[in-house]
């Protein structure tokens, strides 16, 4: 039984409700505090924006008079309740020919360097708009919003009617024609709307600190009205532990005092436990009475993977047996040929000479294809073989296998023929693997089939799957050699004719190299019948 540890400070369970609220209420005032900045920001703009719009259709109202008579005292007096406003940059009125009449604003002597000429494209742009519009403007660093304000004169009229008489008015409005007479251009500063919300953003984050650390101590205060009975029932259920099973007094009938309930049906369920301690006890005897017969079972078992270990074993052994066999007949040959090639006191014909060659190089070949076999098994069995998958046409790969394999059936005066269906297009596949898989294929049907006999290799497709079957008229293979054959180092019985030549990896790897393409292989044979090897590849 695990000893009880005393917790110092602050309980888990205390600490794990501070520290799963408190995040949840920091992200809950930074968003709404970033809600709130945002629609202010936005319906402040909003408002100067408004402002804007409204002192320059103002001016332009008031300026009409001024720019008609291109009076710059009319005009000073238009603007000067204008620029009074602390975020008013300049005014600038122009005439009708874009000159300036009137300029005024707090800083339009500190914008040195900036030129209040209207530029072509401004000119083109007030041309082409008869409403108010506005831009934003920085010139090093300071952050303006021009409005533009077309001045519109309602009436043609000279300008000394204007100042001595009374001014015509047309009878219906209708007939009123404007004409732009001069332009307003309004440039108010972003600086005292970015200082008030830079002093909204600290109130904000003095409202959202202030609320933080109230909902912490909120948070506290409630955290501790929680584990305290919590604790409570921890001591009780240390006393439980220790032996004393007294039952849990209920202070309420909230969650916690459920929980005391079930403290105390718990106690009543350890009291019913310790009087059911014998009966437990007579169980686990009748399980040790039969442990015996669970531990003879479990070494039948064993034993069963040991013959299997042993037979593995064998087959390794008769393995290494046969590759002794197979790796020293050709380079006995090859180290023999080479040194009658290489002794000057023997007297060797040209022909002689040749045929030496020859076997030395067939030697060498059935070597490297024994090394090869080895070599590809162990790269499937470490799955470090790769299939180079790419458009291959089946007919190519079978006339290549049957032009290669024709002169040891000609040795033998057996009838090679190859079949495929010439509807049967290019489909992926890793070539030289199956190459492989043929060669392994007919070379076991021309070298089990006795003299003058027949090999088919046939290939078509169906559903989607292309099938190649490679027959023969051979001695035929009994069914309990059927799935024995593609295991590695086992070869089919021969009928008493004696050891089988080869090392038993052929159909092994044929089999491993469909099975990595999708496919599937499998022999049909009788004895006295000879034997049909059939593997499957998938089209697409």
């Amino acid at each position: 039984m695990m000893p009880f540890r005393k917790t110092r400070g602050a309980s888990t369970f205390r600490a794990r409700i501070l520290w799963s609220l408190v995040p949840m209420m920091l992200i809950l005032f930074a968003t709404l505090g970033v809600i709130g900045l945002n629609l202010n920001r936005r319906l402040a703009h909003e408002e100067f924006m408004k402002r804007g719009q409204a002192l320059a259709a103002s001016l332009a109202q008031s300026g009409e008079l001024g720019v008609f008579a291109e009076d710059k005292q009319l005009l000073d007096s238009s603007m000067r309740g204008v620029i009074r406003g602390v975020d008013v940059g300049y005014v600038i009125i122009y005439g009708e020919e874009w000159r300036i009449l009137s300029s005024g604003g707090r800083q339009v002597s500190e914008l040195t360097g900036f030129s209040w000429e209207l530029s072509e494209g401004d000119k083109s742009l007030l041309r082409n708009n008869t409403s108010s519009f506005s831009r934003e403007l920085n010139f090093r660093g300071g952050q303006f919003v021009e409005f533009f304000a077309p001045i519109f004169s309602g009436i043609e009229i000279m300008p000394d009617q204007l100042l001595i008489g009374p001014i015509p008015v047309p009878e219906r409005s209708g007939q009123r024609q404007k004409k732009t007479i001069g332009t307003v251009r309004l440039g108010l500063s972003l600086e005292e709307l970015d200082s008030r919300m830079a002093d909204l953003i600290k109130l904000w984050g003095g409202l959202i600190i202030a609320f933080f650390i109230l909902s912490m101590l909120a948070i506290y205060a409630f955290s501790q009205s929680i584990t305290r009975p919590i604790k409570q029932l921890t001591d009780q259920a240390k006393r439980i532990a220790d032996g004393y099973l007294d039952e849990v007094p209920v202070e309420s009938r909230d969650e916690i005092g459920r929980l005391a309930v079930s403290f105390n049906e718990m106690a009543q369920a350890l009291k019913r436990t310790i009087s059911e301690k014998e009966r437990l006890l007579n169980e686990l005897q009748e399980l040790n009475r039969t442990l015996e017969d669970r531990i003879f079972r479990r070494t039948a078992e064993i034993e069963a993977v040991n013959i299997q270990l042993r037979e593995a074993t064998h087959h390794k052994s008769e393995f290494l047996a046969n590759m002794s066999h197979e790796l020293r007949t050709p380079l006995n040959a090859i180290i023999g040929f080479s040194e009658v090639l290489l002794d000057s006191s023997l007297q060797v014909t040209e022909d002689e000479r040749s045929q030496f060659l020859t076997d030395v190089l067939g030697s060498g070949k059935h070597l490297l294809h024994l090394i090869n076999e080895i070599l590809d098994l162990a790269k499937v069995e470490a799955g470090k073989m790769e299939l180079q998958i790419e458009p291959v046409l089946l007919q190519d790969v079978i006339e290549a296998v049957s032009n290669t394999m024709r002169s040891l059936a000609v040795k033998k005066s057996i009838d090679l023929r190859a079949e495929c269906d010439e509807r049967l297009e290019p489909f992926p596949m890793d070539g030289a693997r199956v190459k492989q898989v043929l060669l392994n294929l007919v070379g076991n049907a021309i070298k089990f089939t006795p003299q003058a006999g027949q090999v088919w290799v046939r290939a078509g497709a169906e559903n989607g799957i292309a099938r190649v079957e490679v027959a023969d008229t051979g001695p035929g293979i009994p069914a309990a050699e059927h799935e024995r054959i593609f295991l590695e180092f086992q070869q089919a019985d021969t009928g008493g004719r004696g050891k089988p030549e080869g090392t038993g990896l052929g159909l092994a790897l044929a089999k491993k190299f469909v099975e990595m393409h999708g496919g599937k292989v499998w022999v049909e044979s009788e004895v006295g019948k000879g034997s049909t090897f059939t593997f499957t590849l998938p089209i697409h």
